[in-house]
């Protein structure tokens, strides 16, 4: 039996996507504190995915027919991102000021701004080389995916508007490209050209964009399918070194087929059948997810500062553990206020 479809669109709009986002965000912290780049990567281009099916259906279902949707979308993106984040940003300023050696030790990617335009990155997230692929000095090191987020939600307006004919070929056309000249010929590329930047990002969005695209034409994916995925993204993460020669390329980009596959078959979630007490537990990871993703690196120097000298898996049971309880207090203090504010912006 195939999961459910709700009548009502507006009810399942989001589907069941709490839990997925956790784990992504736990892969992530898993990544980081074992060095395990594919794990952190897979997990990133997942949250793009999502994010490009998660826009384009709450554009399409909500606020492209509201008067002045446009501004209230952008609001609403806006205090999605930007709370969390300066507070995660002056915490880390914090920490770097007070234990400057611990953070140059442990806390990968976390750099001091060394000058204006170092500053105008790390407080608006926007940065002309995150375009052409390059990683800036930045406080928070994952943030610039929170710049790559941004240029397509702000695109994502303008891709809907276009015609029937237009939603179809481009997208297709586009991840055809991106797939054939960033995934699979340059496997001598850098790093940085292949992941960070808006290019390279455009594949994760296109294919988010075309899952919500499929809806029209009711096209289902079965249990099984959904079940297979998931186990075979497990099996991948911890076989790929022996896999591939380079699982960086080959396993990243087969971890891709993966997630669209998920995350279509969590779409397919009726929402208002499920279990109240599922309903807020997907509610409450959903919460979490995004606090986690930000607040895990300086939770893990912090770790480091506090009781060292442990082994990596005791770390990354600990950060997961600490990332979440502060998690839960950022939630408790910002965004549930802020969360009354944004549902000004839903109607």
């Amino acid at each position: 039996m195939e999961i459910a479809q709700t009548s009502n669109a507006r009810s399942r709009v989001f589907g069941m996507f709490g839990l997925y986002r956790y784990v992504l965000a736990c892969l992530v912290i898993l990544g980081h504190v074992f060095q395990y780049n594919l794990a952190a990567a897979c997990a990133v281009f997942g949250f793009f995915i999502l994010s490009g099916y998660v826009v384009c259906y709450i554009l399409h279902h909500r606020y492209l027919h509201l008067p002045h949707g446009l501004l209230k979308y952008a609001a609403s993106r806006l205090l999605r991102i930007y709370p969390l984040y300066y507070l995660t940003l002056i915490g880390v300023l914090v920490l770097m000021h007070y234990q400057p050696g611990a953070v140059d030790t442990y806390g990968k990617g976390m750099v001091y701004p060394a000058g204006a335009g170092d500053w105008f990155t790390n407080l608006t997230l926007f940065s002309g080389r995150i375009l052409a692929g390059y990683f800036d000095r930045r406080v928070v090191p994952v943030s610039w995916s929170l710049c790559i987020e941004l240029v397509f939600w702000g695109l994502m307006p303008i891709l809907l508007t276009w015609a029937k004919l237009r939603r179809v070929v481009i997208p297709l056309v586009l991840c055809y490209f991106m797939t054939t000249i960033i995934a699979f010929l340059p496997h001598k590329a850098e790093r940085a050209v292949r992941y960070y930047g808006v290019a390279a990002a455009s594949m994760p969005f296109c294919i988010g964009w075309l899952l919500f695209l499929r809806k029209q034409y009711a096209w289902r994916v079965p249990n099984l399918w959904g079940f297979a995925a998931v186990a075979s993204l497990v099996v991948l993460l911890v076989n790929a070194a022996d896999w591939f020669k380079v699982p960086e390329f080959e396993g990243f980009y087969f971890s891709l087929v993966l997630h669209t596959i998920i995350v279509a078959w969590l779409s397919q979630i009726d929402v208002a059948a499920a279990p109240e007490t599922l309903r807020r537990l997907d509610n409450w990871f959903a919460a979490l997810s995004y606090p986690v993703y930000l607040i895990h690196m300086p939770v893990f120097v912090m770790l480091n500062i506090i009781w060292p000298g442990l082994l990596a898996s005791q770390y990354f049971v600990l950060c997961v553990i600490a990332s979440a309880a502060a998690a839960a207090v950022m939630h408790a203090l910002i965004e549930v206020p802020i969360e009354k504010l944004r549902k000004r912006f839903k109607r």
